[in-house]
């Protein structure tokens, strides 16, 4: 057991891109928002070695590949979202195992170097979710410019509801294995831009059909491209009949894992509205995550 590293918690939010998936591995601007609920680590005396928690091949098994001091110290490790994905776990993971070796606190610009390092250039992640998972909060990312602005105080979510479509059965998309074959055209690129821009310019003037508009946009562009999975496009479809709908979009690979629906009803206004909504979500088989975005602190570390 390597005694230089103390027993610490470690908690990470979950992420969900809002707008941009697929667009920033091109270098595109994305906007995506860290959720709860969190990810959960304890480094101690009890729970699986680290050497058996993550598989070999994962990016928190990549890094902790050569700290053979390590391996034996024990981790109990809680997924609150049951091992289905879509909500960076990966991510998390890789981050609580960067938490255990670097003991001073991370920037992103670093953290984000480790995790890029893993990856050869082909096979590259954007690198948008550990950044989120990290800062925390609402963020709009600017890969070209390397740049993180926040988002949370730019706009109302109250009306912003997240679920969560991941548990269903056949929709999980192997995302490492699809992004391989991705190629994306200039033309779909740049249209994917444009859209990302006119939501940054509705939420800079607190324009929520505006910004509902950029979410059935860029829906639809993916669609086009046949970047859209079926339920999920069913999906879209029931949700964006209902009054009080201001737009619908997956989120994940094919749009299969999250479905956002931004809304105008909330808080004591339209209940009959909202209930329908969450009525109509729970027969299509999505489980509400949350209801608003609240702000989400980034990784906090906490010794024992």
């Amino acid at each position: 057991m390597d005694a230089s590293v103390p027993d610490f918690q470690c908690s990470v939010p979950g992420k969900v891109f809002l707008l941009g998936e697929y667009l920033v591995l091109y270098q595109g601007p994305a906007i995506l928002a860290a959720v709860s609920p969190r990810f959960e680590f304890q480094l101690g005396t009890t729970g699986i070695p680290l050497k058996s928690l993550f598989h070999p091949n994962s990016p928190a098994g990549l890094f902790l590949k050569n700290q053979t001091k390590l391996h034996d110290r024990c981790v109990e490790f809680r997924d609150p979202y049951d091992g289905h994905g879509g909500f960076g776990s990966s991510t998390a993971e890789f981050l609580f195992a960067l938490s255990v070796v670097e003991s001073s606190s991370l920037s992103w610009q670093r953290a984000l170097s480790h995790y890029l390092e893993l990856f050869d250039e082909e096979n590259r992640p954007s690198g948008a979710d550990l950044i989120t998972q990290l800062t925390g909060g609402i963020v709009h990312y600017q890969p070209e410019l390397r740049t993180v602005d926040s988002l949370a105080e730019a706009f109302d979510w109250n009306g912003l509801m997240v679920f969560s479509a991941a548990h269903q059965r056949g929709r999980k998309v192997k995302t490492h294995d699809h992004l391989k074959q991705l190629s994306l055209s200039s033309s779909l690129t740049h249209s994917l831009k444009v859209v990302v821009e006119s939501a940054k310019q509705a939420i800079d003037s607190m324009d929520a059909p505006g910004l509902g508009k950029a979410f059935d946009q860029y829906a639809q562009l993916l669609n086009s491209e046949g970047l859209e999975c079926q339920a999920t496009l069913e999906d879209r479809m029931a949700l964006r009949e209902l009054d009080g709908v201001l737009g619908v979009k997956g989120s994940g690979a094919l749009q299969s894992d999250v479905i956002l629906v931004l809304t105008s009803v909330y808080g004591a206004k339209g209940l009959d509205r909202k209930r329908k909504i969450l009525e109509v979500a729970e027969q299509r088989g999505l489980k509400l995550i949350t209801e608003g975005l609240k702000p989400e602190k980034g990784l906090e570390k906490k010794s024992l």
